[in-house]
């Protein structure tokens, strides 16, 4: 991400998963949000592409979440404006977590704001590895990392990657 962030030209960087499609009214919805300067950051709401229920219910918990602790994960398509990046030296060079880990660090300079319409993500993982399983996993990891400091080079070994 810092890579690409570093080939961007734009004053404005979004930080999008290859399996995530911004709403139609994306690009506007990120430059309208970043046009006030209390705003650190943004992130979209969450909606997996797959018409079972309980998909709905893991998307109702992720909004809940992400708008609670004011922490977005990498698949909501975080934006930010470039000079806030380098304020913030960029990512960190971390195997997992780097999300949750700028997002701390955006949470002192600015608010965090969650858009909709939400961007769409695709169900892969879950269907993959099971919707329970992951979901809790994810969450066991995430709250690993925030609360307790596990390194995210330990909790990288509870995390498949199925690309």
């Amino acid at each position: 991400m810092n890579f690409g962030a570093a080939q961007a030209e734009g004053s404005i960087l979004l930080f999008l998963h290859a399996d995530c499609r911004l709403p139609d009214a994306g690009f506007g919805i990120i430059r309208d949000v970043l046009q006030k300067q209390e705003i650190a950051a943004g992130a979209f709401d969450l909606s997996i592409t797959h018409p079972k229920a309980y998909f709905r219910l893991i998307e109702w918990g992720a909004n809940r979440r992400s708008r609670f602790t004011s922490i977005p994960y990498g698949d909501q398509g975080m934006f930010m404006r470039r000079e806030t990046f380098r304020q913030l030296g960029g990512f960190a060079d971390l195997p997992l977590m780097e999300d949750i880990e700028i997002s701390r660090r955006l949470k002192s300079i600015g608010k965090i704001a969650f858009v909709r319409p939400p961007i769409t993500t695709s169900p892969r993982r879950w269907l993959k590895e099971g919707p329970f399983y992951t979901t809790v996993r994810d969450w066991t990891l995430a709250l690993s990392f925030a609360f307790f400091n596990v390194s995210p080079h330990r909790l990288i070994r509870y995390y498949e990657d199925i690309r």
